[in-house]
């Protein structure tokens, strides 16, 4: 439906006294400003109050003051395309995207991980250090409350989850370029098929946007990507343990006595290990030799299956050290089914969330499972120790030994 445009000088001439004349003169002339100038028409109108950066996302995308923009910009060292990309591209939301300066809405409670561990992102002041999507870290340069507003809980599907606000910028593939290599479109455009050009190609949307095209609880098909991280660059530690070795003890060793033990069919796990002696009569056990000390120093002698657990210094090591230390525990206690999936069970609490933390800091994702597994004994069914089923896809090899390591390897993943 079209509305007749306004004559505001018949309106003013209307008017019984000089000051409503004026009121309305004024009123007409900011609203005019506004349609031009979409800073200024948060700010008079709405109350709103926006940083440099804020003022540059607007102007820049609503395609109204970009030169201003681009001079705000300079003053600030916020970085942009050259100023003649800004004036002709059409799709300036595609090629902006965001900076630590402007599209972050997340509740103050929400954690964010520093070199010195999670904090809520409410405590982090400028001058800090927070790890970003590439694995390293990067200086906090400014602060910039968003005030009281909706907040929302995003879902991933993996479990995971974090909480953000309508105006919350995201990386994204959307379903159709994320799933759509090939159109058929039968009967159109003259041909039956034609390459989709922006699969896998990535957008810059907000929450709200998201919600609006796919809605709150889209299904598998209408669902977007967002990128994984890059492997978290912690600092390398020294440990006492090769992390390798000790994700093999912790795997398949026995370590609840002072004679350490350890039970394998491969040979080159063994090896790997070193310092080992046969034990009499026995196909696949060994006593290994000068181990006790250091597992009794990490506090891990005399745990069982049920109580094992990485030690903090393993957990936040290099991430050379994790992926070893990943390796060993899947060389022992994992396996990679066809559907490229790797898939590794415990019985212990405390090392099934440690092996979840590896895999998420090194850019894989993980699902935890629990269930009872059951057994046959003298005739009859028991229950047995409650396990942890951890589903886990990364691009990263995790194994090392040969035959499981081949495996993955020639699994052909799809995208």
């Amino acid at each position: 439906m079209r509305y007749p445009k306004k004559n505001y000088n018949e309106i003013i001439d209307g008017l019984d006294t000089e000051e409503d004349k004026k009121e309305l003169l004024s009123f007409t002339q900011a609203v005019a400003k506004g349609r031009k100038d979409p800073v200024f028409f948060g700010e008079y109108f709405l109350g709103l109050q926006f940083h440099d950066s804020q003022k540059v996302w607007l102007w820049i995308t609503t395609r109204t003051k970009i030169e201003d923009a681009y001079e705000l910009a300079m003053t600030v060292s916020i970085k942009l395309p050259p100023l003649e990309m800004l004036l002709t591209h059409d799709f300036l939301k595609n090629i902006l995207c965001p900076s630590n300066r402007f599209g972050k809405e997340q509740p103050i409670t929400e954690p964010v991980l520093t070199e010195n561990g999670f904090s809520p992102i409410g405590n982090i002041q400028a001058g800090d250090k927070i790890y970003t999507k590439d694995g390293t870290l990067t200086e906090v340069d400014g602060i910039y409350p968003q005030g009281k507003k909706d907040v929302y809980k995003l879902i991933f599907n993996d479990g995971s989850w974090t909480r953000t606000g309508l105006e919350h910028l995201w990386k994204v593939i959307t379903p159709n370029n994320r799933f759509t290599k090939i159109y058929n479109n039968k009967d159109k455009r003259g041909k039956d098929e034609y390459v989709n050009k922006n699969y896998r190609e990535f957008s810059i949307l907000t929450t709200k946007q998201i919600i609006d095209n796919w809605g709150m609880n889209p299904k598998i098909g209408n669902r977007v990507e967002i990128p994984m991280v890059e492997p978290i660059q912690f600092p390398e530690k020294e440990v006492l343990i090769d992390p390798y070795i000790l994700g093999l003890l912790l795997g398949d060793g026995g370590m609840t006595s002072n004679s350490v033990r350890f039970s394998t069919v491969d040979i080159e796990l063994i090896e790997a290990i070193g310092n080992y002696k046969k034990m009499p009569g026995e196909n696949c056990d060994y006593n290994l030799r000068k181990v006790a000390g250091k597992l009794r120093a990490l506090k891990l002698l005399g745990k069982n299956s049920q109580t094992k657990f990485i030690p903090e210094e393993y957990l936040w090591n290099s991430a050379e050290n994790r992926l070893a230390l990943l390796q060993g525990l899947l060389d022992t206690d994992g396996c990679f089914n066809k559907n490229g999936v790797v898939e590794y069970v415990s019985v212990s609490p405390k090392l099934a969330e440690g092996v979840k933390f590896l895999v998420q800091s090194l850019g894989g994702k993980v699902v935890i499972s629990e269930k009872y597994p059951t057994y046959t004994y003298k005739g009859k069914k028991k229950k047995g120790k409650k396990a942890y089923r951890l589903t886990i896809r990364m691009r990263i090899n995790p194994f090392r030994l040969k035959r499981k390591k081949k495996l993955f390897d020639d699994y052909k993943y799809c995208t």
